[in-house]
């Protein structure tokens, strides 16, 4: 199960995930790579909680864009 679904439709993106204390737990550039709820997704399975994203984006032919929002990942 991903806790963050995949981005598409983008010509460039950076994704970054933080736990409540500002750790980064997972970051991407890749369009279409989701977060799995472990640590840069290959680690320890992360704790249930609310995560901070900051999401910066590029659609094709427009100016860039950020966003920061939370997830709540549930176990």
């Amino acid at each position: 199960m991903q806790a963050c679904r995949s981005i598409s439709g983008f010509g460039e993106v950076q994704f970054v995930n933080f736990d409540r204390w500002g750790a980064r737990v997972f970051q991407t550039d890749q369009i279409g790579q989701g977060w799995n709820g472990k640590m840069q997704n290959e680690g320890n399975l992360m704790p249930a909680g609310v995560y901070i994203y900051h999401l910066t984006y590029q659609r094709r032919g427009e100016k860039e864009s950020k966003t920061t929002n939370t997830v709540t990942l549930l176990r």
